[in-house]
């Protein structure tokens, strides 16, 4: 619900101060002096009081491309947008939902290109359109974690199957946007299903010895040496378990 601002004295003797703001007390209907009323209707009046839904986290300085300001200990981000005109906004965070968006973070309306604020509003222009969107209205893409080696994107949420560099088999999820508590990722190989990285196993594991690849051709015949050959490692990651 709105709350409006008195910005000129009101036509009677007792008008409220300028400054005033008047909350809503039944749906959008303001009471005052014993009547209800609309503060929109008497736009002369009264002024709707805007406030703010986000917190400006970093300024980009535009003289030294990739100097950040983050500490805001002597002027507000507002105050130092204000004075310091080399500044521009670099990341700002949505305060109903705690979501953080940065130049170049990939939303449903293409990359952010820019923000600045219009009337207190936190306004996002990009690539794609210039003119700029409310930032309650922006959707971010997520960008995947990872990309697992068969081609499926890793979210927060996720569970994806890790195969270590000595082939150990483990299932993993992600939360919070992070790699999974005891994941190492050096070397190692992600999956999508369990099946997937089983057969990563069973085409890449050395497991054969040459005694294993001259016993092929006591039982080769009416099969192929390679499904006599995947028999055999199967037997012996079986073992191995």
């Amino acid at each position: 619900m709105k709350k409006y601002k008195l910005i000129k004295k009101l036509p009677f003797e007792n008008s409220p101060e300028i400054g005033y703001v008047s909350k809503p007390k039944s749906d959008d209907a303001h009471y005052w002096n014993h009547n209800w009323f609309y503060p929109q209707d008497y736009p002369e009046f009264w002024q709707e009081v805007v406030e703010k839904d986000y917190e400006i986290v970093s300024l980009k300085n535009n003289t030294f491309s990739m100097t950040f300001v983050t500490d805001f200990s002597k002027y507000t981000p507002e105050r130092a947008l204000f004075y310091e005109k080399y500044l521009t906004i670099y990341s700002v965070k949505r305060l109903s939902d705690g979501e953080i968006f940065t130049v170049g973070d990939n939303t449903k309306y293409g990359c952010i290109d820019t923000f600045y604020i219009k009337n207190n509003y936190l306004m996002v222009t990009t690539i794609l359109e210039s003119i700029g969107r409310y930032l309650k209205d922006i959707i971010l893409l997520k960008k995947p974690l990872f990309t697992t080696e068969d081609g499926v994107d890793i979210y927060n949420g996720t569970n994806f199957w890790n195969v270590s560099i000595f082939y150990i088999l483990n299932e993993f999820q992600v939360t919070n946007d992070i790699y999974p508590l005891g994941f190492i990722k050096d070397g190692s190989k992600q999956f999508s299903t369990k099946e997937k990285a089983e057969e990563y196993i069973l085409m890449n594991k050395p497991c054969l010895s040459l005694n294993d690849l001259l016993s092929t051709n006591k039982w080769s015949k009416g099969g192929s040496v390679m499904t006599d050959l995947k028999k055999i490692i199967e037997q012996k990651i079986i073992r191995s378990k």
